[in-house]
């Protein structure tokens, strides 16, 4: 971890030295970030802090990035679990759908499982509205979904 954190304080080096206004540069403030989550495989608090500090940068502005950004992860976690919200799935039980993953990881949407294994969100439409209800887990989708076929999807993320 103290090995993290010195690498961390040399890319700030590097970025303060190379970097005029770092704070008015949405592109180098995207890389900065990118680079910090391949030291830490997601972008912890108190490392967004150090970045703030360091540039000036609201807090707030980093969370948009991170929020905008797909390849961002301001938690720690394996898979994201998308459960579909649009109103073709919500039509076809896409509320009983989100009520039964969020029964399976015992885990509200915004929130990471207590293992780490997977962060639930929730999307107003994920454009596959003939196969509607459908999750998607990182980049697979699942169509027509059943509350019975839930459990075995997940435990395919779970190995």
């Amino acid at each position: 971890m103290k090995e993290q954190y010195e690498k961390l304080e040399e890319l700030l080096d590097y970025y303060s030295d190379n970097y005029n206004n770092i704070n008015s540069d949405q592109e180098a403030i995207k890389q900065l970030l990118h680079e910090t989550q391949e030291i830490f495989d997601y972008l912890p608090a108190d490392a967004l802090q150090k970045i703030s500090d360091k540039f000036d940068i609201k807090l707030s502005a980093l969370s948009a990035f991170i929020k905008l950004i797909p390849q961002l992860k301001g938690e720690n976690f394996k898979h994201k679990l998308t459960v579909c919200s649009g109103p073709r799935c919500g039509a076809k039980g896409g509320a009983t759908i989100l009520n039964a993953v969020e029964k399976e990881l015992n885990v509200k949407p915004g929130k990471v499982t207590k293992d780490g294994t997977f962060l639930l969100v929730t999307q107003n439409c994920l454009k596959k509205c003939k196969t509607s209800p459908n999750i998607k887990i990182d980049e697979d989708i699942y169509h027509n979904v059943t509350v019975q076929n839930i459990p075995n999807i997940i435990k395919k993320y779970k190995k």
